[in-house]
């Protein structure tokens, strides 16, 4: 959790930005100061990890606060909130030791980039600071460093023959061989902190004893990516025989790690190579794949890559999103719903495609849902929302927690749509009424008009019978019959003719109807009318 302090002597600014990053980082702790000299003032009492300052302030400006907060403590990230007009202030600050600048007025993307940013700038110090500590503490078990990190090189394609023949007289590795991907599921189990080396050593003695069982291995933790550790299996030709025995090896290994540490682990089992130098990446890269599906698979468990059936999409674009489309707009929560279910059975029926790729074809679909919505009711969807899709989506670790979410967002959508209409009803209505008018000649119902303007029928019907007082077929027909009166004035116009202009195909229907509204039949009223 970082500390962040915002400095700005416009105080919708301070709401604004802070309300932002809170939505963004809800785990930092937000301060603020009005001027630059109540900003020193708490950057010297209180730790500060992130600094927002405006340019132009009373007292100390925001130059003025960087120098003074640079020459008391460096670490400190700041950050310069300019508008156009002041860019040059901007640039003065970044050659003053700014960290970046972001122009007004500020938004949620660009905040985000930015904390990004300094977050890995940080960890990056962070790492730094720790790494001379580190290399200092010597693993139980471990592999000299020099080793290490060639492994390291060798399983990322990046070792030279040189390096890789010279680890071999220290390491010989065999042609035929797997690796072994183990991923602790939180992936703060292993941060920076050097205290944690002890811990991180005594895993790697019961993972390399329990595979030893298997055949000759070597663990080691990846570098860059410590909450994860790598182990090279030397195999024989019995594959099968690996397969098999393997499965109730790596089941002993997860209970004894959650047994004897509290932390839950995933294994991934890349492909066997024959060449280590040229193969050994491949293999890796495959068991990285294989710990990414357990996104559907489920954790906690051993994966093989060779088992999994991926297909990979170039774009996911489901052939029943008009379908879904229709049913928000018609506020339909259950059949969208079931529509939405569809969508998955059918992404997801030949394979398994990347899950990102499969978060960003979901991702992809409620923004058109929205997209239509806003468009269609001229309107806007609320922060929350907005967030749902934007950033915890993307958040989501299993395709059940992406489905719950997803089935919340649609039904938080409808509720949305449903409150939207409510206040755009009587708008609506006279939409309608005006459709009627210009349309009665058509083969008009209430399926028909409902669909068009985005309803269910039945609630469309109850809808305009409040607002008009007449249900929707006697409001037409009401609409049809004015029109044939005015027909029948011009005797050229015979009944069967009116009648088909006025949106009746059946004539005898016609003048039923046109009696019960009028009392009479066409003809008598045309009769009267000449009369008048």
């Amino acid at each position: 959790m970082y500390r962040v302090l915002i400095v700005d002597d416009e105080p919708i600014h301070v709401r604004g930005l802070t309300n932002m990053i809170r939505s963004l980082r809800p785990d930092y702790y937000i301060s603020d100061a009005s001027n630059g000299e109540e900003a020193f003032e708490h950057i010297k009492c209180n730790h500060v990890d992130i600094l927002f300052t405006d340019v132009k302030m009373p007292i100390i400006d925001g130059l003025q606060l960087i120098e003074s907060t640079k020459a008391y403590n460096k670490e400190i990230k700041i950050v310069i909130l300019s508008a156009y007009g002041y860019f040059e202030y901007a640039q003065k600050a970044i050659r003053c030791g700014a960290f970046d600048y972001i122009l007004k007025p500020v938004n949620g993307e660009k905040v985000d980039e930015i904390l990004k940013k300094v977050d890995g700038k940080i960890k990056e110090e962070h790492k730094g600071r720790n790494e001379s500590t580190k290399l200092r503490i010597q693993l139980n078990n471990a592999l000299p460093e020099y080793y290490e990190h060639n492994l390291n090189k060798l399983i990322f394609g990046v070792i030279s023959i040189h390096e890789f023949e010279e680890m071999c007289k220290q390491f010989p590795l065999s042609d035929r061989g797997v690796v072994i991907v183990l991923q602790f599921n939180s992936h703060n189990e292993f941060n920076e902190d050097p205290g944690n080396i002890e811990v991180k050593g005594k895993i790697k003695k019961m993972i390399g004893e329990s595979l030893n069982s298997l055949g000759k291995t070597i663990v080691f933790f990846l570098q860059d990516e410590t909450y994860r550790v790598v182990s090279i299996l030397e195999i024989n030709d019995k594959i099968d025989y690996l397969k098999k025995e393997c499965t109730e090896i790596f089941n002993d290994l997860l209970r004894s790690i959650r047994e004897n540490f509290q932390m839950d682990v995933t294994i991934g089992v890349g492909t066997v190579y024959k060449n280590p130098f040229n193969e050994a990446k491949v293999s890796f890269k495959h068991g990285k794949t294989a710990l990414e599906y357990g996104f559907y698979i489920g954790y906690d468990k051993a994966i093989y890559y060779d088992e999994l059936n991926i297909i990979r999409h170039e774009q996911l674009i489901p052939d029943n999103e008009t379908d879904l489309t229709n049913s928000v707009l018609n506020m339909d929560k259950a059949l969208a719903i079931d529509i939405m279910e569809d969508i998955f059975d059918i992404l997801l029926k030949d394979g398994y495609p990347k899950p990102q790729q499969l978060i960003n074809g979901i991702a992809g679909l409620l923004k058109n849902q929205i997209k239509t919505i806003m468009i269609r009711f001229k309107s806007h969807i609320s922060k929350k929302l907005e967030a749902d899709i934007n950033i915890n989506l993307f958040q989501c670790n299993s395709l059940k927690e992406l489905k719950g979410l997803t089935y919340r967002i649609i039904e938080d959508l409808i509720d949305e749509l449903a409150e939207t209409k409510s206040c755009k009803n009587p708008i609506i209505i006279e939409e309608i009424k005006k459709y009627i008018h210009q349309h009665y000649m058509e083969d008009l119902s209430l399926d028909s008009v409902a669909k068009l303007f985005y309803f269910n029928p039945a609630y469309l019907s109850n809808l305009f019978k409040t607002s008009t007082q007449v249900n929707f077929s006697q409001y037409v027909n009401e609409i049809r019959i004015c029109k044939a009166r005015e027909m029948l004035k011009d005797a050229n116009n015979k009944v069967y003719e009116i009648s088909r202009m006025v949106g009746y195909r059946d004539a005898k229907y016609f003048i039923k109807i046109f009696k019960k509204e009028c009392g009479m039949t066409p003809n008598e009223y045309r009769y009267f009318s000449k009369r008048e």
